[in-house]
Order: structure tokens, then sequence, then C-alpha cells
């Protein structure tokens, strides 16, 4: 059995284990959060402790919750952001510092800081806790090196949105007001990329790689009245397998072949896919 509970700031989601109780003696005080991937571990922001994360420690036998209270910043936190496999979290405060934690040891990885006034949304962690990329207030989405001290800008994308790395870190996606750019993050060199034509041009909900990093799945807004639909695309090659209809949520499963979406009739659909093929809904 799961709980429910909502950011009071943003509306959104999570579930939890409901070992503990109703969502209010969960979190009495939240503001906002942010889940790892992995499921194990979930990060809050709270009345009254604004400068400081709590990392909740999720366990896998439906026991108590525990909460670990992450204490170094000395201004107001405005973003938290997990690395694609949950091992690390980057916390950002209002005066542009950066705290990369490690989620398993409670601990401070590295402290940086990005120029001043710079106020990033919509980031993404790398999965060694070393690069972040974040939309400015600038609207440009910069990649940052991130090393104790002060941050590098590596790469930088005009009118971009969102960004997502791989898992294993090889590949970074970066999505713009006129398609997507797929980077190899090893050698820092654009590897493929699709422009999309004026009447395709919408910026994706979200962006998503496999476990194994082979497809990128893209989940694409609204348009007037056409259904939103959730995309599946190789890499490196971004090649389009398939997509489906009318989706608001998906995740890829383990085996990185088969994809879990809210189909086109409301419910859950699965869907698998190969190399080279399309994809067809698992009877």
């Amino acid at each position: 059995m799961v709980v429910q509970c909502k950011s009071r700031k943003s509306g959104v989601g999570e579930n939890y284990p409901a070992s503990a109780g109703t969502c209010d003696s969960l979190f009495p005080n939240l503001m906002w959060l942010r889940s790892a991937p992995s499921g194990d571990y979930a990060a809050l922001i709270e009345d009254g402790t604004p400068k400081s994360v709590t990392l909740v420690v999720i366990p896998g036998d439906r026991g108590q919750l525990h909460r670990i209270e992450l204490v170094g910043h000395k201004s107001e936190i405005v973003q938290v952001v997990f690395d694609p496999g949950g091992h690390f979290l980057a916390s950002v405060d209002d005066l542009s510092n950066v705290i990369v934690w490690s989620a398993s040891s409670a601990s401070l990885k590295l402290r940086a800081s990005l120029p001043a006034g710079y106020q990033p949304e919509s980031l993404a962690l790398s999965s060694d806790g070393n690069y972040l990329t974040a939309l400015g207030n600038d609207n440009v989405t910069a990649v940052w090196q991130l090393s104790p001290g002060r941050a590098k800008e590596v790469l930088r994308f005009d009118g971009a949105g969102k960004s997502s790395f791989s898992r294993e870190g090889s590949w970074l996606v970066v999505s713009t007001v006129t398609g997507m750019e797929l980077w190899d993050m090893k050698n820092k060199r654009k590897r493929s990329s699709i422009v999309l034509s004026n009447q395709e041009q919408v910026v994706p909900d979200a962006l998503q790689f496999s476990p194994d990093a082979r497809y990128l799945a893209v989940q694409l807004p609204q348009v007037a009245f056409t259904p939103p639909p959730t995309e599946v695309w190789s890499v490196p090659d971004l090649k389009l397998l398939g997509s489906v209809p009318n989706s608001e949520a998906f995740f890829f499963m383990p085996q990185s072949r088969e994809i879990l979406v809210f189909g086109r009739t409301g419910g859950l659909e699965v869907l698998s896919f190969r190399p080279e093929e399309a994809l067809v809904a698992r009877r």
C-alpha cells in the first residue's frame, strides 16, 4: 500500500509506502519534493527549514521511512535534482550555490558556485554528480562542470528546455524549440540532432533514457486537440521507433526492451521494441 503526497508549491504527486500513516503524518510541513528514479530516496523541502534538504530513505520492505537532514546551505534552496541512478542529488539555493550530496552516505560530495544572479530551472544531474544542466533566467540551458569552488560552463544551448543524462553517463539530450540534440559527454561533441519544421516545434514535457542508454523516450505536450504522444527513439542515431498517443506518464522496464505508459484508453499499456523495429503492444 502506498500514500500519494503532493507538493503545496507544484501540486506534483509522489507515492510513498503507507507504513507511517497518512501523507500529513509522513510530511506535515512539505513544501515540495523530488523522488529518485530508483525509488530508494526522496528529497524534501519543508516549512521552517528552507536552507536544508530532508533526505528520505524509502525501504524496500515497507518498513519505517528514515529521514536525514542535509545541512550546508546559507540561503533558501530553490531546486533539488537526483542523478539518473539515484546515487547523488544536487541542491541549488537562491544565491546560486550548488551542493552535491551522496544519497547512500548522506554526505557532502562537493560545493560549487554558479554565476551571481543565475536562477536555474529544469535541472539534470549526471550519474557521477560532476555535471549539472540548468535552464537559466537568460533562456539558455548551460552544462556546468562541478568541482570544488566555481562551476565551469562547458556547453550552452540557446532557447533550450528539458535535458537528461543517460544513467551510465555517456549521453546528454537537450530539447530546444527547433528539435533535440544528442551529445557525447565523454568527448563533448554533438552526435546527432533532430530539426523539426515550424509546424512541429514543441518542447517536450519529459525526456528519459532507457537503463542501457540505447533508447530515448520523449513525452510531448498536448497541442490543440491532438492527443499528446510519448515517442521512443533509438540512440545514438535518433531514429523514431514509434509513438503512443494520449500518454500521461511513462517509464522503461528494467530490461530496457519494454516501456510502460498510460495509453490511449487511459489504462496501462506495455509496449515492446527491438533495434530497427517499431513499437508494438504486448498482448
